[in-house]
This record gives C-alpha cells, sequence and structure tokens, in this order.
C-alpha cells in the first residue's frame, strides 16, 4: 500500500520513499544538507560507525523528532540475543533518540561457512521484543535472500516487515524482490551511491562527488 509520505508497512508505519543512506558519510554537514533538500529519513548501521555524528546532526537540524524516520542496523558480528540488544542501545545512546523507526538485522552471515541460523533466530527474537517493548515502530532485515527470509519466517511470532537490499539497472535482484511481494515483505532498494547517485545528487557535499580513493 502506498501514501502520500512513502509506502505504507504491513503495521501500518510509513516508509518515506527516499532514504538519505549514510554509508561513508563522516561530516555533519553532509546530514544537515540532505535534511535541507527535503530528505527526511536517515539510513545509518553501527557498521558505518558514524551514529554520534548523525545523532549530533539531528540534535543540530532543528526538525522535530517525529517527523524524521531513522533507521539503524545491527552488524552481523553482534548476532546473537544479547549482543543485537546490546547494539541497539549503543546505537540509541549514539544517536541521542529515545526509539527508532526502524531497526535491520544488517546481514544474514558472520562470516563465511558459519552456522548462521541459530543466530538469526536470537536477533530476530531481539528485534520482536524491541518491536513488542515500543523501542523501535518496525522491524526487518537488510541483504537476506530468499532462503535467509525463509528461515526467519519459520519461526518468527512478528514477520519481517522490510528487507533491504541492492537493487538497481546493474544489480536487478528479481527472485528476492519477487519473494518479498508474495509474502507481504517490503522491499526497500538500496543503491551504491557512487553507481547512480553522482548523476543526479543536489547536495553539493554528499561523498558521491568525491569519492574516496579505493584502490584496485
Amino acid at each position: 500500500m502506498i501514501s502520500e509520505k512513502g509506502f505504507v508497512l504491513e503495521n501500518g508505519t510509513e516508509l518515506p520513499f527516499l532514504g538519505f543512506g549514510t554509508w561513508l558519510v563522516k561530516e555533519e554537514k553532509i546530514i544537515l544538507d540532505a535534511l535541507a533538500s527535503g530528505y527526511r529519513h536517515i539510513d545509518t548501521a553501527r557498521r558505518y560507525e558514524n551514529e554520534k555524528m548523525v545523532g549530533n546532526a539531528l540534535r543540530q537540524c532543528g526538525i522535530p523528532r517525529r517527523e524524521l524516520f531513522l533507521t539503524s542496523k545491527v552488524w552481523k558480528t553482534d548476532l546473537g540475543y544479547d549482543k543485537t540488544m546490546a547494539s541497539f542501545e549503543a546505537s540509541l545512546k549514539d544517536l541521542q533518540v529515545q526509539y527508532l523507526d526502524l531497526f535491520l538485522i544488517h546481514w544474514p552471515l558472520p562470516f563465511p561457512g558459519a552456522d548462521w541460523k541459530p543466530l538469526v533466530t536470537e536477533s530476530w527474537k531481539a528485534l520482536e521484543r524491541l518491536y513488542d517493548e515500543g523501542a523501535v515502530r518496525a522491524i526487518g532485515v537488510c541483504n537476506f535472500l530468499p532462503q535467509h527470509l525463509l528461515h526467519v519466517l519459520k519461526t518468527a511470532n512478528t514477520a519481517p516487515m522490510i528487507d533491504q537490499f541492492e537493487f538497481h539497472p546493474g544489480y536487478p535482484q528479481y527472485e528476492t524482490l519477487q519473494f518479498c511481494q508474495s509474502r507481504g515483505i517490503q522491499a526497500e532498494a538500496k543503491v551504491r551511491r557512487k553507481s547512480v547517485c553522482a548523476s543526479a545528487c543536489k547536495i553539493t557535499s554528499c561523498p558521491c562527488r568525491n569519492p574516496p580513493h579505493r584502490s584496485a
């Protein structure tokens, strides 16, 4: 379902149509410029190591918290119930907020060949508790393929509301998209900023205009 503001999730929460991802963002000015340009959905993660900076920018921007949509994610090294809960509390502290609009499991595999299923199950239980307690408005996953989603759905009391994964003309993951559509899970496309953003981005301080050098 779609509203004037965004996609309506299974529980009625509205996900803004467009979000500003903060991977590689290290300056508060970039976040402030994004908000000044009209963005209200800010996407960060523990893995990005910039939640304190994002939190500082949100406090400076003057926009009421209720008008913002804030996403963070628990990284693969913190899978498991207790580690996921600790990661969430650390995110709240660094972001200087009382709740998150969306909290995601960032990656299903802690390392290649790992027995990921019990860890993901325990992390999902933690997300369900946070959702039931009102600490997050919506819960979901990131970079999960159909086999990962099927495992979560087998034991979940609350199904993932979102799967955020890379989806664009250069990498169209139609199988995952179709699976999400068949299960009522909102697909949230993410695009690597350097691949698409530079030609359209209007934020002069955005890293897409001056991407960091990467060795081959």
